[in-house]
């Protein structure tokens, strides 16, 4: 295994390790701003996030390619396993930041996702508790001011689209 292939391989793993600190940054930052609900905000950083997820994936493309020119096996921890003594350290080290970084992605995105689940069900629920369908009685009012009696499955859901 040459040193060209193997200091070549580390860039990529800086440059990943870089991208998905990034990353993490601006999912610390949605979860404060979905607390917050800044919505004008928020699309800026799944904005910010989409070209982040973009460059990673060219990295990773690359790191593949790289791989597959120097018939290399593609898989990280195999790539490690096989390569000179002097390197696995260097190579183990980055291979765990990268590992720590998507850890910590992974629980802010899931901590992210329960937040925008709550909001839809609170949002689902105002909608409803708005339009009357956990009003006793089903009262809605006609165009003349009077209450319209209904007999059906459930009156209350009908909302006055003139509000």
């Amino acid at each position: 295994m040459n040193k060209r292939l193997i200091q070549d391989l580390k860039v990529i793993l800086d440059n990943e390790y870089t991208v998905l600190t990034n990353l993490l940054s601006l999912e610390k930052k949605k979860n404060h701003i979905l607390v917050s609900s800044s919505l004008q905000e928020l699309e800026q950083v799944v904005e910010a996030e989409n070209i982040l997820s973009e460059t990673l994936s060219c990295l990773e493309e690359e790191r593949l390619q790289l791989m597959g020119r120097n018939k290399c096996r593609p898989n990280l921890s195999d790539f490690i396993q096989d390569s000179p003594e002097e390197s696995k350290e260097d190579l183990i080290s980055r291979q765990q930041l990268l590992v720590d970084n998507l850890r910590m992605l992974k629980i802010y995105n899931e901590m992210n996702n329960k937040i925008l689940s709550e909001s839809i069900k609170f949002f689902k629920y105002s909608v409803n508790l708005f339009g009357g369908a956990y009003a006793d009685g089903g009262r809605t009012y006609g165009l003349n001011g009077m209450e319209n009696n209904f007999s059906g499955p459930n009156p209350a859901m009908v909302l006055d689209h003139k509000i």
